[in-house]
């Protein structure tokens, strides 16, 4: 979030079921980071794409775990891993139907989607986090060795000494503008990006006692995302959908 870019998105018209004009947004497209025609970018339509694999369902997103060597997806209401070959192994079962956030650390594969988390690793299989003060998460990632979440009130992370363990303890919240917090997401600095609805802000590893993290009030920026995946990161930069809270001023 050190620089904001603008990106001209290219749009046309469509008809819904109702007859009514709307907005055609671009689907399968990248960004490119290129000034050109007063915008610091555009947008361009992926390569041609061949058949690799066959799923079991609605792709909900996919992650390469390096540790593993494994590429993981949740296909469905499965979580697979997709080989060299294209060979489809089903790991076991993930409810709902809307995108699941994915992570891993260095032992674990993991997955967050319709308020649920789960875990994988070679040793122990599959399974779910059944953690009565895990709550209802909607997106994390892995930092400094913990899982970071939020479940839009609250941000909080695993124990460090296990991963299927939430603490009562270590929760706290974003405190620059009492807003929905969206999203999280890790920094090529090792810091935390808390993402609200009109906010973002910076949390840092203080081992601090408790909630281990600490807000770093001098980067907090006054512009937020409109939904937990209207965020991406590109070579090291991330890129959002959001926007500014209108706010009277008076003098």
């Amino acid at each position: 979030m050190q620089q904001q870019s603008l990106i001209t998105l290219i749009k046309g018209d469509k008809v819904d079921s109702k007859t009514d004009y709307r907005d055609a947004l671009p689907v399968n497209m990248y960004a490119v980071r290129r000034p050109i025609l007063g915008a610091d970018g555009y947008m361009i339509q992926q390569q041609g794409l061949s058949l690799f694999a066959s799923g079991s369902g609605i792709d909900r997103g996919g992650f390469w775990n390096d540790r593993q060597r494994l590429h993981f997806r949740v296909s469905g209401n499965s979580l697979i891993t997709v080989a060299d070959d294209g060979a489809v192994s089903t790991l076991g079962a993930i409810s709902g139907t809307k995108t699941a956030s994915m992570d891993c650390s260095f032992n674990t594969q993991a997955v967050c989607a319709d308020g649920k988390f789960w875990l994988y690793d070679a040793v122990n299989g599959f399974r779910q986090v059944t953690d009565p003060d895990l709550g209802a998460p909607i997106d994390f990632c892995w930092v400094d060795g913990y899982y970071f979440f939020t479940d839009g009130e609250y941000i909080y992370h695993t124990d460090i000494t296990d991963e299927s363990i939430i603490d009562p303890l270590k929760f706290a919240t974003a405190e620059f503008i009492p807003d929905y917090t969206y999203g999280v997401a890790k920094t090529e600095d090792n810091k935390v990006l808390v993402f609200g609805r009109y906010s973002i802000e910076y949390f840092v590893n203080q081992a601090a006692e408790n909630f281990a993290f600490t807000r770093v009030p001098s980067r907090a920026l006054k512009v937020g995302i409109v939904g937990t995946y209207a965020k991406c990161e590109v070579a090291g930069k991330f890129y959002i959908l959001g926007s500014r809270k209108e706010e009277a001023v008076s003098f």
